[in-house]
């Protein structure tokens, strides 16, 4: 776990009698530290333990040289959330548990970390194993593609593999238990895995006890596999083509009018290509409707959840339905090409908080116990009941880095038109130009850089106490001609300027009040299609019901905003356009929240 342990010092024995892990003072408080307690001391991961079993071999070995050499790498655990005296184990359940059977103090390495990150170190113990298999990588593959929303590229990095090998293993996701068990115990090769990967779960089972039995080598199934003929019944595509293509049977029957039935492809190659195009472009469209469309192979039932009203309450099911971590799964398996299952969300960390706090009887029960169980379930959401929502703290939604950066973009002109006249603003910029400069620090400010200083300006001092007022120095970053100062993005510094004189509003003069910075953020968003485009159809209806497009459709004729969602994301936009530039309109939420607003 050398990825893991990025930092730590001298281990040492801690005593929880005396010191808490709470205690900001505590060498025990600061992440990277390493120490040592009892192992009854650890409190499993609040969001259930991903380790896959360990073999009854792997065990044993493991617990030989726990009793012979101790535990020599540290588990890993943070500060638990509510009692300063235990921690919660992040990875290390398998140490963890030995230990408490032998009686032996725990090795721990401390980090100090959210939710979001711990879950990935939780995660990363399946990854940073000498004895992890192909399978344990096909899994630990699906795992990280979905934490990392399809991102073959970040997915194949975290891994240490190239993405050719990435998709080799995400394919061996396809094969039944029965062929997945059978390279674990090197009964057959990989590449046997994925020759019979694309197969119906039935027929893998069948031609594997021939490749065992039989002992045929890759090349012979290769070869056996690429004669099969698949019925053209199976097909998603178009196949009227096919009814002149010389590998269709129908002909070797002596039929020779449209393709039945009864019809089957011998060309096995040019039958799944064509499936597979059809399958990709399916996926295309369904990521208008949908966002991030990941295939079944891509991501593993158990690293997302269903989502919905009844399991997070209405208030919070509306932010979810803009949020980048609520996917779509399409099935890729042989037969259900296609199928989508909507509402996924892969944030598990934030998923499980947004359930606890809709339904706190779901959440762990908190007990003092001597023993920790050696197990940790996920928490069964199947068959929640729907509930009266509860008012609680929301959590925010995900915007993609698209979002983000269209978003920044028109804050950008925001800023610009909230600034331009005000003397506040040019005073503190010129203040923090030269201060910047010539390397003057105050000692209040975070820092002597050129941000730094404007924000201090802007929330501290009056347009008196800045004295040096240069109007050319504002006008030359607000008119664009700077895109960057002192190495950082002018956009995030508008913003943030923006963000400080709304909630400062007695340092400023009246016609800057925050009312004036709100109008100005509603004023420079638009109806266009740069600021629409970021949106999937799903979220276009929200922002649609933000912005007041819905309420003027419903108004003028009742049913016919529902019957625009349904006419495909260009459509929607067009009309977006077009209704946006006849009528008052507000802005997205999202937006505003970037602006603080």
């Amino acid at each position: 776990m050398d990825s893991i342990i990025e930092s730590s010092t001298q281990e040492q024995p801690v005593d929880f009698d005396q010191v808490q892990i709470d205690d900001v003072q505590s060498p025990v408080y600061e992440d990277g530290y390493v120490g040592r307690c009892d192992a009854s001391l650890f409190d499993d991961f609040k969001y259930g333990n991903k380790r896959q079993k360990r073999s009854a071999k792997s065990l044993a070995s493991l617990t030989e040289s726990i009793k012979k050499n101790g535990i020599i790498q540290p588990v890993v655990a943070r500060p638990h959330a509510t009692d300063p005296n235990r921690l919660e184990l992040l990875a290390g359940f398998g140490r963890r548990d030995i230990a408490i059977a032998l009686n032996l103090d725990v090795p721990f390495l401390l980090r100090v970390v959210d939710d979001q990150r711990a879950y990935e170190i939780h995660l990363a113990e399946n990854l940073d194993r000498e004895d992890l298999g192909i399978v344990d990588q096909a899994r630990a593959a699906s795992e990280f593609m979905s934490l990392y929303q399809g991102d073959y590229a970040a997915t194949a990095d975290r891994l240490n593999m190239s993405v050719t090998k990435l998709r080799e293993r995400l394919e061996l996701n396809r094969c039944s238990n029965k062929v997945l068990d059978a390279l674990s115990e090197d009964k057959i090769r990989a590449a046997h895995a994925i020759i019979l990967s694309p197969f119906p779960i039935t027929r893998q089972d069948l031609t594997l006890d021939k490749i065992i039995n039989e002992q045929w080598s890759v090349k012979e199934l290769r070869e056996r596999a690429g004669k099969a003929l698949i019925p053209l019944s199976f097909a998603k595509f178009d196949t009227q083509p096919c009814s002149e293509c010389e590998h269709n049977s129908i002909h070797q029957q002596g039929l020779f009018d449209n393709v039945d039935a009864k019809a089957k492809c011998g060309s096995n190659t040019c039958f799944r290509q064509k499936q597979a195009e059809w399958l990709q472009d399916t996926k295309a469209m369904a990521a208008e409707q949908y966002g991030t469309v990941l295939f079944l192979s891509e991501s593993h039932p158990d690293d997302r959840n269903h989502v919905t009203t009844e399991q997070v309450g209405f208030e919070q099911m509306q932010i979810c339905n803009t949020c980048e971590s609520k996917i779509a799964v399409m099935d890729d398996s042989w037969t259900n090409e296609g199928k989508i299952s909507t509402n996924q969300c892969v944030d598990k960390p934030c998923y499980t908080d947004c359930l606890h706090e809709q339904h706190p009887e779901l959440a762990p029960a908190v007990e003092e116990t001597d023993e920790q169980a050696t197990d940790s379930e996920a928490v069964d959401t199947t068959d929640v009941a729907p509930t009266t929502p509860k008012k609680g703290a929301s959590k925010k939604a995900k915007v993609s880095a698209k979002g983000i950066e269209v978003h920044e973009k028109v804050l950008r002109v925001a800023a610009t038109n909230h600034f331009k006249d005000s003397g506040h603003f040019s005073a503190a910029v010129a203040f923090a130009s030269l201060a910047s400069t010539v390397g003057y620090t105050i000692d209040d400010a975070q820092s002597g850089a050129f941000n730094s200083l404007l924000n201090y300006a802007l929330e501290h001092l009056t347009i008196h106490q800045i004295q040096t007022e240069t109007a050319n120095v504002a006008n030359y970053m607000l008119d664009g001609s700077s895109m960057s100062c002192h190495g950082t993005s002018v956009e995030k510094i508008l913003i943030k300027a923006l963000q400080i004189e709304h909630a400062n509003e007695q340092l400023i003069e009246e016609a800057q009040r925050p009312d004036a910075v709100k109008q100005a953020v509603y004023h420079a968003w638009t109806v266009t299609e740069e600021n629409l485009s970021i949106y999937t159809i799903d979220q276009l209806k929200a922002v649609g019901d933000e912005i007041g497009i819905k309420a003027h459709m419903e108004d003028a004729d009742k049913g016919s905003y529902n019957k625009l969602l349904k006419t495909g994301k260009k459509a929607i936009i067009k009309e977006f356009i077009s209704i946006g530039s006849t009528i008052s309109h507000n802005a997205p939420l999202n937006y505003l929240a970037l602006a603080g607003v």
